[in-house]
């Protein structure tokens, strides 16, 4: 076989500008949280969000809890989440003082299913322990979902929602901007994600809301002096960071028609291979974060790992369910000791996390790297699936 360049997963489009745009922040002494960037960072995200405010701070997992807390969420509270989720969303929860209740996937979205958030909260009910205060919907991949039964559903209990639009900066739905589908929207702006500040996060809302978050993002300082309103953190961006994506965000329309046509081409072979491709809501437009295939039940996901490890494809097993994971082994068991056992809960989480594959998807990949990256994932899948020996040298050829 030919040995491929090196081709990594999601990485950040760094131009000369972004370089420009930090050397200037660091040469005029703008390091720290204080500088021209952050609030100039914050319109901006607040403009692509389609709301009046942002508050920018250090990472997506800091927004998702301020976010909580902002909303009066915290010690003893219950939040639904989607058990097919990074660990981010969990720990957020975590962080705020609550405690996650993992929920299935619809199948169709890879987003939270409301009909089994619904039966969870009759479990939770029926065993003494109190509704939950809130839920979060996670945008698969960065693409929006309709959220009107969410709404309805969150009406009918009195909780609160949250957008954890980690990787859906710039994304709309219906033709509306993402940020105003929830009470609280919250982005990623980590090196993988479409645009970067290299960590980072952002939360939009309303103004009320905002002035919460904003305070405490800042320690809940008042003014210039050492005078603090109320116990809170220290997760501000850094006006380095805010630099970065002021320039990042000026880009932002290129860097997502680069990834509509990624996907458009992982699409097409996911269809020529008879494989499904990730769910995207026809109203949903401008998301598509990371884009791939969805393998058949049978293939082992890690063999295709592996051979495309090999050949420099810089791919690997995705998110594995929150039920699942050692970290919360310990709040299952408490929730069991209560009378919710969450064995047998997750059907649809549990079958599908080991036949997700993200394909490469970088900004700047370029159409032959893509061709490369397909052209070695048809052998690996032949070989995997026992193709004959003849198929297999043809594609080893090729690849």
């Amino acid at each position: 076989m030919q040995t491929v360049s090196t081709i990594p997963l999601a990485v950040p489009n760094i131009g000369p500008e972004d370089i420009a745009s930090v050397h200037t922040a660091m040469t005029d002494g703008w390091v720290s949280s204080v500088g021209p960037d952050v609030p100039a960072f914050e319109q901006a995200v607040a403009a692509a969000s389609g709301t009046s405010s942002a508050v920018a701070v250090a990472s997506g997992t800091a927004a998702l809890m301020i976010a909580l807390r902002a909303l009066g969420i915290g010690r003893g509270d219950l939040v639904l989440c989607p058990t097919y989720t990074f660990v981010a969303t969990a720990n957020a929860i975590h962080s705020a003082g609550a405690d996650p209740i993992f929920v299935d996937i619809d199948l169709a979205t890879w987003a939270i299913d409301i009909n089994h958030a619904e039966q969870m909260v009759s479990r939770l009910v029926a065993v003494g322990l109190p509704k939950p205060r809130a839920i979060i919907v996670v945008y698969p991949m960065g693409n929006p979902i309709d959220m009107t039964d969410v709404k309805v559903f969150a009406e009918r209990h009195g909780i609160r929602i949250v957008a954890d639009a980690a990787a859906a900066i710039g994304s709309t739905f219906d033709g509306r901007p993402v940020g105003g589908l929830a009470d609280a929207t919250t982005f990623s702006f980590n090196g993988n994600k479409t645009m970067t500040t290299g960590g980072g996060g952002a939360i939009v809302g309303d103004d009320g809301f905002i002035a919460a978050a904003r305070s405490l993002a800042s320690t809940g300082r008042l003014g210039v002096n050492y005078d603090h309103d109320r116990p809170a953190f220290n997760e501000r961006m850094t006006n380095i960071e805010a630099a970065l994506g002021r320039s990042q965000i000026a880009r932002l329309d290129s860097f997502i028609a680069a990834k509509a046509r990624i996907r458009a081409r992982h699409d097409l072979f996911a269809h020529k291979h008879d494989l499904d491709v990730f769910p995207r809501h026809r109203l949903a437009e401008r998301g598509d974060w990371f884009s791939g295939v969805v393998l058949r039940p049978e293939t082992d996901i890690r063999d295709v790992v592996s051979v495309l490890n090999s050949r420099g494809i810089g791919v690997r097993l995705f998110w594995k369910p929150m039920h699942l994971q050692e970290a919360y082994a310990p709040l299952l068991s408490s929730l069991k000791q209560a009378g919710l056992s969450t064995d047998d809960l997750y059907p649809v989480a549990d079958a599908l996390w080991r036949r997700v594959l993200p394909l490469p998807c970088s900004t700047n990949i370029t159409d032959r790297q893509i061709d490369e990256v397909h052209a070695v994932l048809a052998y690996a899948l032949a070989k995997t699936e026992g193709a004959n020996d003849i198929l297999l040298t043809r594609l080893a050829a090729i690849a």
